[in-house]
C-alpha cells in the first residue's frame, strides 16, 4: 500500500469518525436546535430562496452565539475550580462540540446563499432594491432605536426630534444619576480589587 492510499484510507476513516461524533453531538441538541440542524442540511437549502435563506442565516447565528456565549461561561465558572483555563477546556468538550455543529451549519447556509446571490446575478434590479431596503432600514433603526419596537413606526416621515430629550451632561447632574454613577465607579473598583488579589 503506497502513502497515497494510506492517506485517503486515514481520511476515510476520520470522516466516519467525525460522522459518528457529530450525531452524538446532534442527538445532545434540543428538539429544536436539531430542527434548525436538519434545516441546512443540502437538500432542505435546495429548497428555499434569498429570503428565506437569509432568515435561516439569522436563526443559525443566533443559535451559534447562544452555545458560544454559554460555552464561555460554563469554562469561566470551571477555571477556579479546575485551576487553570487548559484544564477546564477539557472538561468542556460537549459546548466546543455543539459550538462546532452550529458553525459548520452556519458555513453551509452561508455558502448556500452566496450560490443563491450568485445566480440571481447583483445586476438583477429586484435583488438590488431589497439588499438596498435593507440598508436603509438597517440604517433607520440605527438612527431611531425604538422603530425596532413593536407597533413602532419603521419608517418615522421625518427626522427624529431630540426636542425634550436630556443631554448627558444635564442627566448627569440629578441626585439620582449621580449616585447610580457613584455606585457603579465602587462597584467596578471593587471587582477590579478582587480579580488584582487573585
Amino acid at each position: 500500500m503506497n502513502s497515497a492510499e494510506m492517506n485517503s484510507a486515514d481520511s476515510a476513516d476520520s470522516e466516519e469518525m467525525n460522522a459518528a461524533e457529530k450525531n452524538v453531538v446532534t442527538r445532545s441538541l434540543s428538539a429544536a436546535d436539531r430542527q434548525l440542524i436538519a434545516d441546512t442540511a443540502d437538500a432542505s437549502l435546495a429548497k428555499l430562496d434569498q429570503d428565506q435563506l437569509h432568515t435561516l442565516l439569522e436563526r443559525v447565528r443566533k443559535a451559534r452565539d447562544k452555545h458560544q456565549s454559554m460555552y464561555r461561561r460554563q469554562a469561566s465558572k470551571r477555571v477556579p475550580q479546575q485551576g487553570g483555563r487548559g484544564a477546564a477546556s477539557e472538561k468542556n468538550q460537549g459546548n466546543v462540540d455543539r459550538l462546532d455543529v452550529f458553525a459548520e451549519a452556519l458555513e453551509r447556509v452561508t455558502e448556500a446563499l452566496a450560490a443563491v446571490e450568485a445566480a440571481n446575478g447583483e445586476d438583477d434590479a429586484a435583488s438590488k432594491e431589497l439588499r438596498d431596503a435593507r440598508i436603509e432600514a438597517g440604517r433607520l433603526v440605527s438612527a431611531n432605536p425604538m422603530a425596532s419596537l413593536p407597533g413602532a413606526d419603521p419608517f418615522p416621515t421625518g427626522p427624529v426630534s431630540q426636542k425634550g430629550a436630556m443631554s448627558r451632561d444635564s442627566a448627569l447632574k440629578t441626585p439620582q444619576q449621580k449616585k447610580i454613577v457613584a455606585s457603579t465607579r465602587a462597584q467596578t473598583s471593587r471587582n477590579q480589587a478582587k480579580r488584582d488579589s487573585r
